[in-house]
């Protein structure tokens, strides 16, 4: 067995979910909305009404799509979740056990969040945008500070 599908098969790391998003998508297309906000909604009022289990997806892997404007575990997204996982099992020859299917399923939100911090970055105008990340870099060092602080006050003596 190839080391990358075995990599794949242990833990679905995100190089390649985001790879196999791309694949099905395309890479100019990530940080574009490709549903509409009416679809998504009656969507959502099917999937309420049949139920998760029964209803129908809501696109194939030909025709992959996934609300970006939409919270990450909205009903349009979580069919979409489990026609990735589909997709990603067939792709990487993966077996179709629970561990393997919720550990794509995990994967592919955690992947979908960052494409939406990075799609709402991408509207951010260029002075936002310098903003933002600033007050990111000064939370990352007052926590990396206050987290060794922390850890040197907890050993033991």
């Amino acid at each position: 067995m190839c080391q990358y599908v075995f990599q794949c098969l242990n833990d679905p790391s995100q190089a390649t979910i985001r790879g196999h998003l791309e694949r099905l998508v395309g890479k100019n297309r990530l940080l574009q909305p490709l549903v509409d906000q009416d679809e998504a909604a009656a969507f959502a009022a099917r999937w309420n009404m049949v139920g998760e289990d029964s209803c129908r997806p809501c696109c194939d892997a030909d025709s992959f799509r996934f609300d970006i404007l939409g919270l990450p575990h909205s009903p349009w997204n979580k069919s979409a979740s489990r026609v990735f996982r589909d997709s990603y099992i067939d792709y990487y020859n993966l077996p179709s056990t629970t561990a393997v299917m919720l550990d794509v399923e995990d994967s592919f939100f955690t992947c979908l969040k960052t494409l939406k911090r990075s799609y709402r970055a991408s509207r951010l105008l260029l002075g936002q945008r310098l903003n933002v990340s600033s007050k990111t870099r000064r939370y990352q060092r007052k926590s990396q500070v206050c987290g060794s602080q922390f850890r040197i006050m907890s050993l033991p003596f």
